[in-house]
Order: C-alpha cells, then sequence, then structure tokens
C-alpha cells in the first residue's frame, strides 16, 4: 500500500482499516476499525511462521491473544512449546501461560481462541518469568524496514518494555508480525516513532516472508517518563516493576497527565457534582437526608420519586417520564442466551450478535420505545448468571437469531440459544425478575413506591 500524503500513524490506521473493510479482506470480528484486524489468510500466514526455522527452534513463544494470532498460537501449543500471552490490559500482570487440558486437537483449538485464553491459563509471578525465545505480534500496519503500527493503545510497546525490564527478552529476541500483504507499507515515517515503540524483525503474510534487513534498536526498558499516574494506577504490575527499578537506584519519575486523561477527570468530575457533588454520589446525599431510615435496601430508596428530589435540591428539573407498554414474552420476540462465561463482556456478545448477519444489528442496553411502539433490540445483560436476555422487533427476526446460533459461540462452545416464552407465575418467580430485568427502572421504582404506600396506609 502506498503511504501517500499520511501524517500521522492514526492516518495509517484509517487508512488500513478502511481498506480492509471496503474489500471485504477481513474475518470476524467485524469491522475491524480500533483492532488489530483479523485478516483474510491468517491462518495461511500462521502456517508459513510454523514453517521457519526461527519458530521451530524456539522453545518459550509470546503471542498477542488477538483474533489473527489464534492458528499461531494453536500451532505452538501442537508442537508442545511454552505459549505465553499478555494478560488483557496488563490489569492481572504482565504474561499466562496457556495450559490445554489435552493434547487433542479440539482442546488445542479450544485454548488458543479467545475463550480458551481466559480459561485454560495461569498467570506467571515477576519471579517465575522465563526467557521468552520469539514474540509474535498483531499489527495494524507494518513498513518493510521494521516499523510497526498497532491499533493505538500501547499495550504492545509497554508488554515488550516490561518483559525487557523484567529480563524475559533481550535486545536479541526476534520479533515477528503476521499480517496481509496489504498491511505492508514501503516506507513509514521514522519521524512517527519513538524510542518507546516496538520494532519487527520479520514480516509473514499469506504469501510471503519479509526479512528485514536492518534491525532496529528496541525499547530497553519502561520509560517512566511516558507513564502517567492513572496507568500506573491501572497497571498494578507496572506499580511493582517501578518499586524494583526505584530499590536500584533509577529514575522512575512519571510523566503528567496527557490531554485526554485531563479530559476523562474533568468529565468525572462533573458527572459527580451532578450527582452530589461529593464522593459517595446520590447514595451519601440520600442517605444524609434521611432516606435510608426506612430501612429498606439502596435501590429500593426512591420512595419521594423524582419530583420530590427535584423539590429537594433547587434548580435539578425531574427527567420525564413516559408510559411504556408491559413485556410480554409469549409474543416469541425474546431469545435467551444460556451458558456465557463468566468473564466475557455485553460487548462480546453484541459484536458475535452483529458478526451473525441477524436483524439484531442495532442493539442498546436499555430498552426503548420506537416511533411505532414497538420495543426496539434490547439485551438484558446478566453475565454473572451466565445468561443475556435480546428482546428483538419480530418473531422472524428471533428465529434467525436463533438460527444462527452456531455464529454466537465465538465467545464460549457451551453457549445455548433459544427462544424464551416465559414462565407460569406460579412455577417461580423467574418471569418476574426477567420483568423487573427489561422494564425501566423508573417504573420499577414507581410499583415499589405504590407498594409500600399501600402497606403504610393499610
Amino acid at each position: 500500500m502506498a503511504s501517500g500524503a499520511l501524517v500521522t500513524k492514526n492516518d495509517f490506521r484509517r487508512k488500513v482499516w478502511d481498506h480492509l473493510e471496503h474489500n471485504d479482506l477481513a474475518e470476524f470480528p467485524r469491522p475491524v476499525h480500533n483492532r488489530i484486524p483479523n485478516f483474510k489468510g491468517a491462518p495461511a500466514a500462521a502456517h508459513t511462521l510454523a514453517a521457519l526455522s526461527e519458530f521451530k527452534e524456539a522453545k518459550v513463544v509470546k503471542v498477542n491473544p488477538d483474533k489473527p494470532q489464534e492458528t499461531v498460537r494453536f500451532l505452538a501449543m501442537e508442537v508442545e512449546k511454552t505459549v505465553l500471552v499478555p494478560t488483557p490490559r496488563l490489569r492481572h500482570g504482565l504474561f499466562n501461560r496457556l495450559l490445554p487440558p489435552s493434547p487433542a486437537k479440539e482442546d488445542l483449538h479450544r485454548v488458543a481462541r479467545a475463550e480458551g485464553v481466559r480459561k485454560f491459563s495461569t498467570p506467571i509471578g515477576l519471579d517465575n518469568i522465563v526467557p521468552v525465545d520469539l514474540i509474535v505480534v498483531g499489527s495494524v500496519a507494518v513498513s518493510k524496514d521494521g516499523y510497526r503500527i498497532g491499533k493505538g493503545e500501547g499495550y504492545a510497546d509497554l508488554e515488550y518494555a516490561m518483559a525487557r525490564g523484567a529480563g524475559a527478552v533481550s535486545e536479541e529476541t526476534l520479533v515477528i508480525t503476521t499480517v496481509h500483504d496489504d498491511q505492508v507499507f514501503d516506507y513509514l515515517p521514522p519521524e512517527l516513532f519513538g524510542a518507546h515503540d516496538l520494532t519487527v524483525d520479520m514480516i509473514v503474510t499469506p504469501t510471503q516472508v519479509i526479512q528485514v534487513s536492518q534491525r532496529h534498536a528496541k525499547p530497553s526498558g519502561i520509560i517512566w517518563k511516558l507513564v502517567t499516574p492513572r496507568k500506573l494506577k491501572a497497571i498494578p504490575i507496572l506499580k511493582a516493576l517501578r518499586e524494583v527499578e526505584q530499590a536500584a537506584g533509577k529514575d522512575v519519575t512519571l510523566g503528567e497527565p496527557t490531554d485526554d486523561e485531563l479530559v476523562e477527570a474533568a468529565a468525572r468530575k462533573t458527572r459527580r457534582l451532578r450527582s452530589g457533588g461529593e464522593p459517595g454520589g446520590p447514595r451519601r446525599r440520600r442517605e444524609e437526608q434521611g432516606a435510608g431510615d426506612a430501612g429498606l435496601p439502596y435501590s429500593d430508596a426512591d420512595d419521594e420519586g423524582a419530583a420530590s428530589r427535584a423539590d429537594e435540591e433547587p434548580g435539578r428539573r425531574p427527567r420525564a417520564r413516559r408510559d411504556r407498554p408491559p413485556i410480554d414474552h409469549a409474543d416469541g420476540l425474546t431469545v435467551l442466551v444460556r451458558r456465557i462465561p463468566s468473564d466475557a463482556r455485553p460487548r462480546d456478545l453484541r459484536e458475535a450478535i452483529v458478526a451473525a448477519d441477524s436483524p439484531a444489528t442495532i442493539l442498546s442496553w436499555k430498552g426503548r420505545q420506537g416511533a411505532a411502539g414497538a420495543i426496539e433490540p434490547t439485551i438484558a445483560w446478566k453475565g454473572r448468571r451466565g445468561m443475556a436476555f435480546v428482546r428483538l422487533r419480530s418473531a422472524e427476526a428471533a428465529a434467525e437469531l436463533v438460527a444462527n446460533a452456531d455464529k454466537l459461540r465465538t465467545i464460549s462452545d457451551d453457549l445455548v440459544v433459544e427462544r424464551y416464552k416465559g414462565r407460569e407465575r406460579d412455577d417461580s418467580d423467574s418471569t418476574q425478575r426477567l420483568s423487573r430485568l427489561l422494564t425501566p427502572p423508573w417504573q420499577v421504582a414507581s410499583a415499589r413506591q405504590s407498594l409500600q404506600q399501600r402497606r403504610q396506609a393499610g
């Protein structure tokens, strides 16, 4: 791909993402924007990589957990290599080691997928990190002379710097990326890259292997001036590494907050002020005003309604309420998704539904009434209980989503997708719980308020 007049990393990212989408060069998950794209031909690139002597000789391989490198993880486990993956967003350590339950191919494929990376891996402490022989990373764009552009969050760069600081990798550790041929540029401006950026030594595509003729210097460790206090707080292992380097006499002075972090902090402060002006938000404010004296759970303490809160808090306008139709699950518009992994996210289900080409491609997390009075597609997420309820516009859309259940199993092989028609009230209280789940919160609060008033009157 020609670079043209692109001048920033984001320019190159957008060019690649748009190109892959417009030319249908990507697989699930899509759209590829803001991702390491799962390009068509990723398995072929992985097999080409596995045939290289550098891969065959490596005993410990660190592979990123993204979808396009899934086959790389499988092939490494198949030949009994030690496979390390970075923990998501580095929140719970630096590396996890994949531990397949058996050498059977079906188990290896399962562990290689995102679900398996979460389920069948164990964290490795700083004291037990083993030397890494080969690093395989994903990329959005890469140049033939080794410059790499990721999705923009900087985690691959930080993972390498942390591993270097912990002694897990060295300057000689080979870094390889697998990408589509159209993600490879003849030239990327060197001025776009700094000392913290990770470069690659080899590029593997579905059709070729590109050896970088002159390797660039890689980060020798963490550049603490590029780490903000918020980043340090979000990554506990970073704090541990900082303490180690500080004890060794190194300069570990942190950098100033970024513009984005300052904007985010200002937005959080504004939300806090609007919700009560002090830590604890509306809960503490209502407790101080005596709402907690009713002896009810917090969710039931709204005994005066929005209008009374507006009287107690001058200048606050009550939120408009709209009458919404009750939900009748016997109408065949509700689909129940069961056996969702406990660590799955609502976004995982949403993306899977979109990828399944279901009519439920416009989904919201809170119910809303359309212009014609129909409930728009909605997801009521109960991930901790392993289930979610999807409301669709028509019975045909619900039937099609159930028919495409196999495409949703990218979340989990055990996923169950079925029509939900509700239960009789005297069988259990499941229907009541689901009704509360899909009913707007203000409507639930209003019903509770009426019940409380009847109890007090009687």
